[in-house]
């Protein structure tokens, strides 16, 4: 879990304006909204399979996946549009 955390504070790993501009520009190209898509559904099954490997079932993974993902992905978003939390 910590490694998620790293991930996404570190831009170097993770660049929030990066996937805010990529995810901008896959609300006009199709092709690029599926590949959007597909890097979710990648990221979300990593997370599921490391809840499951915690011990949770297969429901109970998939909510805290969801969580975990969309939470940071919001909180790495709002610091690219507020700045940083000083």
């Amino acid at each position: 879990m910590s490694r998620c955390v790293e991930c996404w504070a570190d831009e170097q790993s993770y660049n929030p304006i990066l996937d805010l501009a990529v995810r901008d520009w896959g609300r006009r190209d199709a092709a690029i909204a599926t590949r959007v898509q597909r890097a979710d559904e990648q990221r979300l099954l990593a997370l599921i399979e490391m809840f499951a490997r915690h011990g949770f079932d297969d429901s109970e993974a998939l909510v805290r996946a969801r969580l975990l993902y969309h939470s940071q992905s919001l909180a790495a978003h709002g610091r690219c549009i507020i700045g940083p939390v000083e």
